[in-house]
């Protein structure tokens, strides 16, 4: 038993210590390459914030539009994610959540997708709700 033990670890033990190396040295260049990559740049040097009560606009298709647009709900929250120092320099009101109205003609309701723009650099994570209800008034 003692010379099994022996042989598993003095038999060469050059090539065992050159092959610890080796693994060593992948070991170390993989995670500072990771440390560099997108994909640990983002998980780990972004700030994400929640923003509530950001008011819902419709976008109507002319300016000579006097119809009332009805939308429900009137505020939606927003989640947004970024680079620290870009974070720092967001208020909800650089935050605009509208819904596009154009092409609609008849008095009826239809959900619609709301859209959100951010500052560049800044991404949208979440949008509760992610449609909102419009009810579009009769043409005059």
């Amino acid at each position: 038993m003692i010379a099994f033990l022996r042989n598993l670890f003095i038999r060469d033990l050059g090539l065992k210590l050159f092959s610890l190396l080796v693994a060593i040295l992948v070991w170390l260049t993989v995670s500072f390459a990771k440390k560099d990559s997108p994909a640990w740049t983002w998980t780990s040097r972004t700030l994400e914030s929640t923003y509530v009560n950001i008011p819902l606009v419709v976008e109507i298709p002319a300016a000579t539009e006097v119809r009332t647009w009805k939308v429900s709900p009137q505020e939606v929250q927003v989640t947004v994610r970024g680079e620290p120092r870009l974070m720092k320099s967001i208020r909800a009101s650089s935050i605009r959540a509208t819904i596009d109205v154009t092409g609609i003609d008849s008095s009826q309701t239809f959900q619609k997708l709301i859209n959100v723009s951010v500052p560049p650099g800044v991404t949208v994570t979440a949008v509760i709700p992610e449609k909102a209800v419009v009810t579009a008034p009769t043409k005059q």
